[in-house]
This record gives C-alpha cells, sequence and structure tokens, in this order.
C-alpha cells in the first residue's frame, strides 16, 4: 500500500511486532530482500553483509513508524484488528502468493492471531484440536491485504496548491469535498489545533504522528525555507486524507500557517 509492495509491508509488520526486541537477526524469516528495500528508503537501519543475505535489523526508524501507523490507519477503517493479526494476515497473503494461492502455511503459535482473523472474516479457518489445519483467506482478506478497499471509499479532496512569492495574494486552494471546518481559520493556531487533536479517539501512535506533524508545521510556517514549508504542508494534509476527523482541525490550520509563512 501507498509507496511500498505487499512484501515490503509485510516485512515493515515484522519489524513493527518486534521493535522491542530490536537490533534483533532476521535473516532466518529468509525476507532480508524486502528489508533491505525498507533500508534504502529510510524506514530501518540495518547491517547485511557482502551478499546481502545476512538481516541484522537494529532500529524502526520515525518513517518506518509513521508509514505504519499510516497504513494502519487505512487498514482500520475497513477492519479493526490488532496489530499482531494484522502481521499474521500479511505473512500468510504473502506466502499464498508465493505458493500460487495454493493456501498458506501454518504459522506456530499464533492461534489467538487466527481466531482474530476468523472471527473478522479475514479467513475462512477449519480447526482441529484447537490447531488451524486449513486456512484460506477470504475475499475480505484479500482485500484488506491489497488495500483495494480504499477504491471504494470516498476521498476527501484536501487540495492544498501554495503559490509562494512575495505578493501575500497568492493564496493556497485549501478545501474540502467531505467536511466542512467547524472553526474559523481567524482563531486557529497550533496550540488550539493540538488541544482538538488530543481530544478525537485516536489511539496513541496516530495522535503522535499528528502532534508531531503539526509541531513541524509551526516550526517551519516560521522560517524562510520554502521546500521545507511545502514539505511539512504536504505532509500535515497526507495524515488528514486518512483520518477524516482531522479535516476540520488541518484546513484551517493549513490556512494560518501558510499566512504566517507568507508575511515571514
Amino acid at each position: 500500500m501507498f509507496e511500498l509492495n505487499a512484501k515490503q509491508e509485510m516485512a515493515l509488520s515484522i519489524v513493527w511486532m518486534r521493535q522491542d526486541q530490536l537490533p534483533l537477526d532476521l535473516t532466518d524469516l529468509e525476507i532480508t530482500k524486502h528489508l533491505l528495500a525498507l533500508r534504502d528508503s529510510g524506514m530501518i537501519s540495518m547491517q547485511t553483509d557482502m551478499s546481502d543475505a545476512m538481516a541484522y535489523v537494529e532500529a524502526l526508524r520515525p518513517s518506518g513508524r509513521e508509514h505504519y501507523s499510516r497504513t494502519r490507519q487505512a487498514r482500520r477503517r475497513f477492519k479493526c484488528i490488532s496489530d499482531g493479526a494484522d502481521e499474521l494476515l500479511n505473512i500468510l497473503c504473502c506466502d499464498d502468493n508465493a505458493k500460487a494461492h495454493q493456501g498458506p502455511s501454518y504459522v506456530r503459535n499464533r492461534v489467538e492471531d487466527y481466531r482474530e482473523l476468523s472471527r473478522n472474516s479475514l479467513l475462512r479457518v477449519k480447526w482441529s484440536s484447537n490447531i488451524p489445519y486449513l486456512v484460506s483467506i477470504t475475499d475480505d482478506g484479500w482485500n484488506y491485504f491489497e488495500g483495494w478497499f480504499l477504491d471504494q471509499e470516498v476521498p476527501m479532496n484536501i487540495n492544498v496548491n501554495p503559490v509562494i512569492t512575495n505578493n501575500v495574494s497568492n493564496s493556497p486552494s485549501i478545501s474540502s469535498t467531505s467536511t466542512s471546518s467547524s472553526i474559523s481559520s481567524s482563531t486557529m493556531n497550533s496550540a488550539l489545533a493540538i488541544q482538538m487533536v488530543l481530544e478525537l479517539e485516536l489511539n496513541e501512535e496516530d495522535r503522535n504522528v499528528v502532534l508531531g506533524a503539526i509541531a513541524e508545521l509551526d516550526k517551519s510556517s516560521k522560517r524562510d525555507d520554502k521546500k521545507d514549508f511545502l514539505e511539512k504542508v504536504e505532509r500535515l494534509s497526507t495524515i488528514a486524507k486518512n483520518v477524516g476527523s482531522l479535516a476540520s482541525i488541518v484546513i484551517p490550520l493549513l490556512e494560518v500557517a501558510v499566512r504566517q509563512f507568507l508575511g515571514n
């Protein structure tokens, strides 16, 4: 999903689930190729050998955390499952693809995750002595894994196209077709935006990503670095596209930030 292919998403979910154990040697999982792609994109730090066979993962980097959170936010809108169940489904789908859809291999010690995926209609499971002996991935499972559900969503159109020159009248186009701003940009500021985000029902990881993006935008709007400012605007607007409840906060905040930047 988004910038990563399916196997890279699977590798990222594996690192996420093991982040408290890092640094860790993941060579035996045979996903070094996909971990190297994550390293090259700046999402993880890792060491390998001359033949690129070893996978010694050192840390999950901020961009990796942000991408994982963005993907999980999108998937939760379709099916709300735990991180562990998400990781298992990623592994099973990649394995099933590799076997030409002949059925994924059994992953040991994950009974509760199998049950959760079955309850959410993402897996079809036949049980024997509390062991999932026959498993197939449902249409919803593939929909979840591939991100096809995103094509079925009504897009929230947040267009942020600032034309930044010395003429303050050149203002950005900031709009939303799915929601209207509940607070005027004349009364919005970063402190108020942070307070409003804290009042939303977001999980801790998502909330931290949003608050970090708001803080970065606020700092950038007070500097004279056009490229950095546009990057911060794009980052926050991208986050808002994936969390509909943020639109009424982000749109007026972006308007304020642009005016602040143009006034520097």
